[in-house]
């Protein structure tokens, strides 16, 4: 059996168009505090908001293969792993090795 993608091209446009609107909001916000002396576009990318629209699409796609919504866990501490260490850390996390 394939992964189901159900409409999957208005569904990825949406969370890219949550990305940029949500890095432009964070920056507006960043720059009214007086933060934005943040080098580049990280005065943006630390409000950690951005990928939302992406951890919500991945989501649902798990769901509608097959994956319990209570066995993905989203969010900083979605997982008892240890955050600093890079290769154990993530937004998105499932409780089971082997969902399917």
């Amino acid at each position: 059996m394939g992964i189901v993608l159900k409409n999957i091209d208005a569904r990825l446009k949406k969370a890219v168009s949550t990305y940029w609107r949500t890095l432009a909001q964070q920056s507006n916000k960043q720059k009214k505090q007086g933060n934005a002396s943040d080098p580049g576009g990280r005065a943006a990318a630390t409000g950690g908001k951005q990928m939302d629209g992406f951890d919500r699409l991945i989501k649902q796609i798990l769901v509608e293969n097959g994956m319990p919504d209570a066995d993905i866990h989203i969010g900083k501490n979605s997982n008892s792993r240890d955050s600093s260490d890079p290769q154990k850390s993530g937004t998105l996390s499932s409780s089971k090795t082997n969902p399917w």
